[in-house]
């Protein structure tokens, strides 16, 4: 049996995980936007 307490830590960090990966996206987009006015 897994106990629910660690299974709610790995959710926990699964959500955090994608977080930061839909962060460092937009970064990324607003800085290809930024690039391509420049040009």
């Amino acid at each position: 049996m897994v106990h629910p307490r660690r299974k709610d830590t790995v959710a926990g960090r699964a959500t955090k995980r994608q977080n930061v990966t839909q962060t460092q996206r937009r970064k990324a987009n607003l800085k290809r936007l930024k690039s391509s006015g420049r040009k």
